[in-house]
């Protein structure tokens, strides 16, 4: 069989085609792949930044997610970052507590501030104290210290009680401090400690006021009826 001349620029060009396409599929699957492993480094890249760098509060000007005050004193202030990226701020070590249990957010990194030096600390390696006497911003009396002995140190001078994390979060947090946890029920109990006295003073008082009446009635009565004797 005798080919013809136009037959070899045809295979010539049906060469190049294929090479040309097999060419372009390999530089696609490399720049998938590379794609895939610059966006695992760059994920895995946020998650240690997320880890070792605490967020950014604005003092005076960031609102605490909790209870939407203002959050103003640097050494109560606490955060934490969720595995999404969003942080919240808190304006009491307290609060980012209560937040936590009542939203159960999957969390990356919470944070707290030394009591002594402000700096942040991952908040599971702090030490905590917890008084009742201790003024916070939200009054749940809790500070937080990077090193145990300190803390040991405020407890003994304060009287507080010391807690790790797991402790802490696991503490029965509404407000007010009694023994170790904050509840509500104490302020209620003032409340009805003082109306109780309130009327127990007021029922005194009236008592005292019924005997001392009924005394210059009897009296009055006496110094009549001896006057007439005589």
């Amino acid at each position: 069989m005798r080919l013809r001349v136009n037959d070899y620029p045809y295979d010539i060009f049906f060469n190049l085609r294929v090479l040309q396409i097999r060419f372009l599929r390999s530089l696609i699957s490399q720049t998938c792949a590379m794609t895939l492993v610059g966006l695992t480094i760059l994920m895995a890249c946020q998650t240690s930044l997320s880890l070792e760098d605490p967020p950014h509060i604005y003092y005076g000007e960031d609102v605490c997610d909790q209870c939407g005050m203002i959050i103003t004193e640097e050494r109560y202030a606490a955060a934490y970052v969720t595995k999404d990226g969003t942080i919240r701020r808190f304006d009491d070590i307290g609060g980012m507590v209560l937040y936590d249990q009542e939203h159960s957010e999957e969390v990356l990194a919470y944070w707290v501030h030394d009591f002594i030096s402000e700096e942040w600390v991952n908040a599971k390696n702090a030490t905590y104290v917890i008084n009742k006497e201790t003024t916070t911003p939200m009054s749940y009396g809790i500070i937080a210290f990077k090193n145990a002995q300190n803390a040991a140190s405020e407890a003994l001078q304060q009287k507080g009680v010391v807690m790790n994390f797991v402790n802490l979060f696991a503490s029965e947090i509404t407000s007010g401090f009694h023994d170790g946890e904050i509840k509500h029920d104490d302020h209620e109990g003032i409340a009805k400690d003082e109306e109780h006295g309130e009327h127990q003073d007021h029922e005194g008082i009236a008592k005292d006021e019924e005997h001392g009446e009924h005394q210059d009635h009897e009296g009055i009565a006496k110094d009549e009826e001896h006057g007439v004797g005589n």
